[in-house]
């Protein structure tokens, strides 16, 4: 979709704007997305900073009995994002829905 920004978009833009190569940039994008994965598979949240953060959720699921509860049983995990404060404002002007 028209709205949707590609990592390589992304680059581009950040190249043209500071002296960052795009294979620098590239680079520490990948580099940075293997380490966030290995950090959160610790179960540890990550900072970034003006961003806001990262963690993985596990969707809550009501059982009966407490012996029913496995592994088996839980939901899949996922990532959660929290925006910053700052983006807050920045994201939702012009939102659709």
């Amino acid at each position: 979709s028209k709205d949707h920004v590609t990592t390589k978009m992304l680059v581009e833009q950040v190249v043209r704007e500071t002296s960052l190569s795009a294979g620098d940039l590239s680079n520490a994008i990948i580099t940075m997305g293997t380490i966030i994965c290995d950090i959160l598979k610790r179960g540890h949240s990550v900072d970034l900073g003006d961003l806001g953060s990262l963690r993985i959720v596990v969707p809550p699921r009501m059982i009966d009995k407490e012996e029913d509860v496995t592994a088996a049983s839980l939901k899949t995990p996922t990532t959660g994002m929290k925006a910053h404060e700052a983006f807050i404002p920045v994201v939702f002007v012009g939102y659709n829905g």
